[in-house]
């Protein structure tokens, strides 16, 4: 192939990637406040199962930066970020930052129907991943019996293991809520939970 050739097929491919080839990421298209850009290439990523683009390009939805506000389309990409995916070691279980966000919008009813049973199942994915905020909300949705069954050791389980990730207001709020589950439960309730918090964090934990 002749120099000639080469520098048109060169152009052919840029013209076809348009805002793509000036950057050679999402990240320098914002450093360059080039929104559109940006979202066009993270949206890229998204597709190919990036959770990471997923989770920003919600975060812009969410807020309106760079786009118009639009809390469904921000539900749909935190869905995306927020889905395990066993094909990839670093995303198999999904991002916690994003569970909580989709927890948030089902609770709250933003870009969907409130529905408590799947704010639940959310929170109960970044609980597992050991986020605080979300082992918070699952110990006051337990207490409550809001979105699932109610479940006063579960209650003070997830509000033990909040209390120890948290920290002054939040850390407080988990323990009212840890000391109210325990005055529904047995002594022996009791004692079988706090020596599974022991075995779990140490002594410390409680």
């Amino acid at each position: 192939m002749n120099r000639a050739a080469i520098v048109l097929l060169v152009f052919l491919s840029n013209a076809a990637w348009g805002q793509d080839a000036k950057y050679s990421s999402a990240d320098e298209a914002l450093a360059a406040e080039d929104y559109p850009a940006a979202i066009e290439i993270m949206k890229k990523e998204a597709r190919r199962g990036d959770l990471r683009a997923a989770r920003q390009l919600a975060e812009f939805y969410r807020d309106g930066k760079g786009v118009a506000r639009d809390p469904a389309k921000a539900l749909d990409f935190f869905l995306r970020a927020a889905k395990p995916d066993i094909r990839r070691a670093r995303f198999k279980k999904g991002l916690p930052e994003a569970q909580l966000e989709v927890a948030k919008m089902y609770r709250d009813g933003i870009g969907t129907a409130p529905d408590p049973t799947k704010a639940a199942k959310w929170y109960r994915l970044a609980a597992e991943q050991d986020q605080g905020e979300g082992q918070l909300a699952l110990a006051e949705m337990y207490l409550q019996g809001k979105g699932l069954e109610q479940d006063y050791a579960a209650a003070y389980r997830w509000a033990t293991m909040a209390h120890n990730n948290l920290v002054e207001d939040e850390a407080e709020t988990a323990a009212r809520i840890r000391d109210e589950a325990a005055e529904h439960l047995s002594e022996e309730e009791l004692a079988e939970l706090k020596k599974d918090a022991e075995e779990q964090a140490g002594p410390q934990a409680l």
